[in-house]
C-alpha cells in the first residue's frame, strides 16, 4: 500500500508510517491498521496531546490492485 500522513503528526511522516507498520508493497489489513491506529491515538493522548484523532482513509486501484491510505493525525489545540 502507498501511504501519506496528513494534519499535525508530532513527528515525521516517515516516523508515524514506521509506528503504524503501513509500508509500500505490504499487503493491506484494514482491520490491522485500526487496531495500530487506536493505539497511536492512545500514545498521543498519554503523551498530553488529549484531543489526539488518528484516522485512515483508504482508496483502492482495481486495476492495479493497490491501496493507498491516506493517515489524518490532529493532536488537537
Amino acid at each position: 500500500a502507498a501511504a501519506v500522513v496528513e494534519g499535525t503528526p508530532p513527528e515525521p511522516e516517515a516516523r508515524v508510517l514506521a509506528r503504524l507498520d503501513v509500508q509500500p508493497g505490504r499487503p493491506y489489513d484494514r482491520l490491522a491498521l485500526l487496531d495500530r491506529l487506536v493505539d497511536y491515538e492512545a500514545e498521543l493522548r498519554s503523551d498530553g496531546h488529549y484531543q489526539a484523532r488518528v484516522r485512515e482513509a483508504t482508496t483502492f486501484d482495481d486495476e492495479d490492485h493497490t491501496a493507498r491510505v491516506t493517515i489524518s493525525v490532529d493532536t488537537g489545540p
